[in-house]
């Protein structure tokens, strides 16, 4: 063995260097163990008189077993391997969480502005005394799927800077705009990045869930572009949209200018409605009526537009008449980029609806303009009808996710429902075959799905009725003020940071 050098002449093996310090080196060592020991002691007696203190302040409940550092958000995955969807909460789970956000939201200042029809004023309660009315009947799921959507910041919380790079990415990533709000003292203030289109919408939401329920002092931004997420789920930015994907990370908000309208005509409904019986279903045109805009994902470009879902629909409805009729209810302005024989014969072709001075100015021949113009003109005057009372209706993306959905139920009409990647708040309550008619994204089998549906009339309005209830319950005003409340009271549960007393610079305040 080499030996070692201890001191100026003597040199020994290494195993003997400890043995001739007079046992200072050990004593040193003992020592260095004792205080690791007892700053691991001290660490432990900490962290349990900090979690002893966090369950004395929240509900009086028992910790679930999946907590762990935190008792704030899930650490955990809330998905099963067999199911994309979040697992709904059990009865503890949801009761631990309805009793931490209901004492976090008990201590918001009430709004009180607005009577009800009776000339009283309601008093906003919590989210937990909500609950506990009877309000909200599927609190379990809703906050299933809003943990698994905040579980990225469960740990460090949301912080001014994220949400503020958020909005910036949201407003760089779409043709419109990000919103950023802000809730102080039961107010809302809002500012645009971008085109202010919808800003009023996700107020008018806002005020709503802030009329019936007590909602603390935050601030956070919406996504309100193209009706596609934006935000992959790695960039952990904290931004909410009416729906995403499984790549993505949006928190969801209902669509204020399709669930609010739904809630509505729910709400003015006497509380003995019932679907359409067999009979009225059974004398309902047997086909789909569709008119919609030819946005798509596909590129919007005149040699992949044939392509596009929304485009392949319309050809679709060439070929069997009987069962589909299907129009583009938008001018596709790019078709100008074609020869003008072929521009005409698309128009035509796939039912454009556009000012008919318009081929004319492009070089179509009279004959195809007196046809056109004969053609939609009967159409205006028959395809909002036709839409309505027809027996059955065709849920398809667009540019994004497509938000017809709840109308579409609500009218008692059997839905074929074609693949899509997207998601929104309600989009698991509803299962194929059993609320809806599942339709392959290529359109492949439509025809034989709606022939199906017309040769098993019966099983046709069993699934439409049970749709219909479904979308009856989820869509209701209760429902849609609670899951709303519970998304927001966990947002600002996470936040990271002192909300400013007044609005920051460039809000404007809605009423």
């Amino acid at each position: 063995m080499r030996p070692m050098a201890v001191g100026r002449n003597k040199r020994v093996p290494i195993y003997q260097a400890f043995q001739l310090t007079n046992g200072k080196m050990r004593e040193k060592l003992v020592i260095c163990f004792i205080v690791v020991g007892f700053v691991f002691i001290m660490q432990q007696v900490l962290t349990k008189v900090r979690d002893f203190m966090c369950h004395r302040a929240s509900p009086r409940v028992n910790s679930p077993p999946f907590m762990k550092r935190y008792l704030i958000f899930f650490d955990q995955d809330l998905r099963s391997p067999d199911q994309p969807w979040p697992k709904p909460l059990s009865l503890a789970e949801t009761s631990f969480w309805l009793n931490l956000l209901g004492n976090y939201t008990e201590a918001a200042p009430a709004r009180k502005l607005r009577m009800a029809s009776d000339g009283a004023v309601p008093e906003p309660i919590n989210i937990k005394q909500w609950v506990g009315q009877g309000k909200c009947k599927h609190a379990s799921m809703y906050l299933g799927l809003i943990l698994d959507r905040l579980r990225p910041w469960s740990q460090g919380g949301i912080t001014q800077s994220v949400i503020d790079e958020a909005v910036c990415i949201g407003k760089k990533r779409s043709d419109f705009a990000s919103l950023s709000y802000q809730i102080l003292d039961g107010e809302v203030y809002a500012r645009a990045e971008g085109d202010t289109l919808n800003i009023g919408e996700y107020a008018r939401l806002i005020l709503d869930v802030l009329q019936v329920l007590k909602i603390p002092d935050m601030e956070f931004g919406v996504f309100s572009g193209r009706d596609l997420p934006v935000m992959l789920r790695h960039e952990v930015h904290p931004i909410f949209a009416y729906a995403s994907a499984e790549a993505f990370s949006e928190m969801l908000l209902p669509c204020p200018w399709y669930v609010l309208p739904a809630a509505e005509e729910v709400d003015a409904r006497s509380p003995s409605w019932r679907p359409d019986g067999l009979e009225d279903f059974r004398k309902r045109p047997g086909k789909i009526f569709w008119r919609g805009s030819p946005n798509d994902f596909v590129p919007y470009e005149p040699a992949t537009l044939r392509f596009a879902p929304r485009m392949k629909l319309v050809e679709a409805s060439h070929q069997c008449p009987d069962l589909l009729d299907a129009h583009v209810s938008s001018s596709l302005s790019l078709l100008a980029l074609l020869p003008a024989e072929e521009e005409c014969k698309l128009y035509l072709r796939w039912n454009v609806s556009t000012p008919a001075g318009i081929l004319a100015a492009e070089g179509c021949s009279k004959e195809t303009v007196d046809e056109y113009r004969r053609q939609h003109e009967s159409d205006r005057r028959t395809s909002g009808e036709a839409q309505q009372e027809s027996r059955y209706a065709l849920n398809i993306d667009g540019t994004g996710f497509s938000e017809r959905y709840a109308s579409q139920l609500l009218n008692n009409q059997l839905v074929f429902k074609v693949d899509t990647p997207f998601f929104n708040f309600y989009s698991r309550f509803f299962l194929p075959y059993e609320h809806y008619v599942p339709v392959r994204y290529d359109l492949s089998d439509l025809k034989d799905k709606i022939l199906w549906a017309n040769e098993n009339i019966e099983e046709a309005h069993r699934i439409m009725s049970q749709g219909a209830r479904r979308a009856h319950a989820i869509f209701h005003p209760n429902e849609v003020m609670c899951y709303t409340g519970l998304a927001l009271a966990a947002f600002g549960r996470l936040l990271a940071y002192d909300i400013p007393k007044r609005p920051r610079e460039g809000y404007d305040q809605y009423l």
